[in-house]
Order: C-alpha cells, then sequence, then structure tokens
C-alpha cells in the first residue's frame, strides 16, 4: 500500500510528463506539507 505522500509523488510525475506545471507545483508543495506532518507525528 502507497502513502499519502508516495500516490502524491507518482502524481507529481504524471504531471511534469503531461507539463502540467501549475499542477506539479500544487502537489509538490502538498509533498512538503505532508512530509512536515510525518516527521512532527513521527
Amino acid at each position: 500500500d502507497l502513502s499519502e505522500t508516495e500516490k502524491l509523488s507518482l502524481k507529481l510525475q504524471e504531471a511534469i510528463e503531461k507539463e502540467e506545471f501549475e499542477e506539479a507545483a500544487r502537489l509538490r508543495d502538498l509533498i512538503k506539507q505532508l512530509k512536515k506532518e510525518e516527521i512532527g507525528n513521527a
């Protein structure tokens, strides 16, 4: 099972391949937020 961050990373890759840079930027920020929260909860 993929974690939330892993799922978002896959979506990010797809967005980059499709040159959807606004979506990619949004996903990147979401991933950063989630990673911070994961570290905070550890």
